[in-house]
């Protein structure tokens, strides 16, 4: 019994390993380029985010169980906010490249 639950353990993970996506990119000023450090960058649907580094970059992991169209929004203080619908599927990489106007 204990090896079956190890093995049903082992392929639920190795399963949830392989459907996973990311979706990254970078948040930038439209005026000059720069990146914008500490944008913010949040899925609609599950509120689920993260903030960008100071190179403007951003990554969201573990967006498995988002699958078709998915509706993305770009802040940062001073800008105007920005939302971007990607498709999406399972096992995918997704890159963006953002720009925010002030």
């Amino acid at each position: 019994m204990k090896r079956i639950s190890i093995l049903f353990l082992l392929i639920l993970f190795s399963t949830a390993a392989i459907v996973a996506q990311t979706i990254k990119g970078t948040v930038r000023s439209a005026a000059d380029g720069k990146p914008l450090e500490a944008a913010s960058v949040v899925i609609t649907a599950t509120k689920k985010g993260v903030a960008t580094d100071t190179a403007g970059n951003f990554v969201l992991t573990n967006t498995t169980p988002l699958k078709g169209k998915i509706t993305l929004r770009f802040l940062h203080t001073g800008y105007e906010e920005k939302d971007t619908t990607i498709i999406t599927a399972a096992g995918t990489e997704i890159s963006l490249s953002i720009e925010l106007r002030q």
